[in-house]
């Protein structure tokens, strides 16, 4: 929601403010992992890391139904030893 409110106040500032619907996802910085400080080990924020910019890259679809989340199978990301989380 705070990149949706950014970019709406940054457009009205710039004089290109356009009212409707916005869509903000990974690649515009409308959601994302807060940093968990030490808590969550590097290795695995690295994982994290590399689903993340999968997701960015289109690299596969992220299920937005509970139909698709059921069905769905997390692809291997990045070096072979990345480890794959279990559905």
């Amino acid at each position: 929601m705070a990149a949706a409110a950014y970019n709406a106040v940054k457009s009205v500032v710039e004089g290109g403010f356009a009212p409707g619907v916005q869509d903000v996802g990974l690649a515009e910085g409308g959601t994302g992992l807060e940093t968990p400080g030490d808590l969550v080990p590097e290795d695995v924020l690295a994982v994290v890391d590399q689903y993340r910019q999968a997701i960015i890259n289109g690299d596969f679809a992220v299920p937005a139904t509970r139909e698709e989340l059921d069905s769905f199978e997390p692809p291997a990301v990045g070096s072979p030893a990345a480890a794959t989380p279990a559905a």
